[in-house]
C-alpha cells in the first residue's frame, strides 16, 4: 500500500504498457543538472468472465463503471490504509486546490486458476470537460501485476463509455496514463501545489488491469480509483510521463551468472529544457537489473522486477525510495539510455511480449515538467511515449 506522485506505461506511439504527498513550494529549488545539450535520437493467455456495467460516482459521472463521490475540497479519500509518496516537495496537495472527486469501480470478473488475464473498461470523461488531475487513490486486490488508468483520445475510438471486457491488445495496450500501480493494495498519486496532469475534455478514461493467478482456485479481483480534479485556476504547471519502451528483445537460453544486456537510447524532448522528478522501471521475472543514464552518467538503478518502488527526490537513504539525483534538469535534445539484464532458464529464446512469465519487457518511466505540448502537436499529450528498435 503506497502513495506516489507521478505517472506512466505504453507501446508503439499510442501509449503505455498494460502488463507523494505533493510539494508545497511548487518547483522552487535548483535540481540536478545531469543532462547534456547533445544526444542521439533516438500474448498472454486470457481466461476470464465478467458482467455488469461498472460504476461511477461523485460529480457528473458518465462512466460505464460505478462512481462513488466524496465531498469537495479537503478531507480526501481514506486511502484504504495505504501509504503516501510525495512526488515533488514536502507537503500534501492543499485542500483548497481539490475539487469534487469521482470514484470509478471496475465491474466484477473472475480469473480462473493458473491463468493470466488483461481486462479493460472505458468510463468516458466523468467530469465532462477539461480538468487537471491532482490526486488519485487506486486500489487493486492481490494478484495484479499492474493497474493503469489510461487517458484515451478520440482517435482511439475508445474515449466513450464501454463495458468491461478483455483488452483488445491483451498486455500490449499502450496509451498515455495519469495513474499506474505495480503494487497490490492502495496506491496514491498526488502532485504538489500548482501541479496537475491535464485531461482534455474530449478524452476518456479507461481502466486496465493485468492479473496473474498462480493458485489452484479462482479469484474475483476488486479494482477502483478515486480521482480528485484541481479547482479551476489552481494548476500552473502541467506534468506528464516519459515512457521509453525497447521492443527489440531477444534472450537465448542464458544462465543467471552471465545475463544478456538489453539496451536502447532515445531523445524524448527536443524543443525545450525540462525536469525529470521521478524514476520507475518495468521488467519481467527473469530480469535482474535495470539502469538508466544520460551522457553525463547513470542516474537510476533497480533490481526488483515484480514491485519496483517509484523513486522520488530525496537523500537516497536506504529504505526511503528516494534519489539525490532528483529532480534532474535536462537540456533539450538530451538522450536517455536504459538497459535491462536478463537471463533465460528455459530451452527457447525469450522475446518481447506481455506475459510476465514467458516473455520480457524493458521500460523506463519518468515523470517530467513542464508538459507544454498540445493535443494537436502530441497525440499522447501530456505524455511522451516512444517505442524503439521496431
Amino acid at each position: 500500500m503506497k502513495t506516489w506522485s507521478w505517472i506512466s506505461a505504453a507501446l508503439l506511439t499510442t501509449g503505455a504498457f498494460a502488463c507523494s504527498s505533493g510539494g508545497s513550494g511548487g518547483f522552487s529549488g535548483g535540481g540536478n543538472d545531469l543532462g547534456s545539450s547533445s544526444g542521439s535520437s533516438g500474448s498472454g493467455t486470457t481466461s476470464s468472465s465478467g458482467s455488469g456495467t461498472g460504476t461511477t460516482s461523485g460529480g457528473t459521472a458518465s462512466g460505464g463503471g460505478t462512481s462513488n463521490g466524496g465531498g469537495s475540497g479537503g478531507g480526501g479519500s481514506s486511502d484504504a490504509g495505504g501509504g503516501k509518496v510525495t512526488i515533488f516537495g514536502d507537503a500534501d496537495v492543499p485542500d483548497a486546490q481539490l475539487d469534487q472527486p469521482v470514484t470509478l469501480t471496475m465491474d466484477s470478473f473472475t480469473v480462473k486458476a493458473n491463468t493470466e488475464v488483461y481486462m479493460c473498461q472505458q468510463f468516458g470523461n466523468p467530469f465532462g470537460h477539461d480538468v487537471d488531475l491532482t490526486k488519485m487513490v487506486g486500489t487493486m486486490s492481490a494478484g495484479s501485476h499492474h493497474f493503469f488508468l489510461f487517458n484515451m483520445n478520440a482517435s482511439t475510438g475508445r474515449n466513450t463509455v464501454s463495458p468491461l471486457g478483455a483488452c483488445p491488445g491483451a498486455g500490449l495496450e499502450f496509451h498515455p496514463f495519469p495513474f499506474l500501480s505495480q503494487t497490490p493494495g492502495a496506491y496514491t498519486v498526488e502532485y504538489g501545489a500548482g501541479m496537475g496532469y491535464p485531461l482534455v475534455g474530449t478524452n476518456g478514461l479507461m481502466m486496465n488491469v493485468h492479473y496473474l493467478n498462480t493458485s489452484g482456485s479462482d479469484v474475483t479481483p476488486e479494482v477502483s480509483i478515486t480521482i480528485y480534479p484541481a479547482k479551476p485556476g489552481t494548476v500552473t504547471t502541467h506534468v506528464g510521463t516519459i515512457f521509453l519502451n525497447n521492443i527489440a528483445i531477444s534472450v537465448p537460453p542464458t544462465p543467471e551468472s552471465n545475463p544478456v544486456n538489453i539496451s536502447a537510447s532515445n531523445t524524448p524532448i527536443v524543443d525545450e529544457d525540462y525536469t525529470v522528478f521521478t524514476n520507475w522501471s518495468h521488467m519481467h521475472q527473469y530480469a535482474i537489473d535495470f539502469t538508466a543514464s544520460t551522457p553525463a552518467g547513470q542516474f537510476y538503478e533497480e533490481t526488483d522486477w515484480s514491485e519496483p518502488p517509484l523513486i522520488t527526490a530525496g537523500s537516497g537513504a536506504q529504505g526511503t525510495h528516494t534519489s539525490p539525483n532528483l529532480p534532474m534538469n535536462l537540456k533539450s535534445g538530451t538522450s536517455i539510455s536504459w538497459n535491462c539484464k536478463y537471463y533465460n532458464p528455459t530451452t527457447t529464446t525469450m522475446t518481447f511480449g506481455d506475459s510476465a512469465l514467458t516473455q520480457n519487457m524493458c521500460i523506463y518511466l519518468g515523470q517530467y515538467y513542464p508538459a507544454d505540448g498540445t493535443p494537436s502537436t502530441n497525440p499522447n499529450y501530456p505524455d511522451i511515449i516512444n517505442a524503439v528498435n521496431f
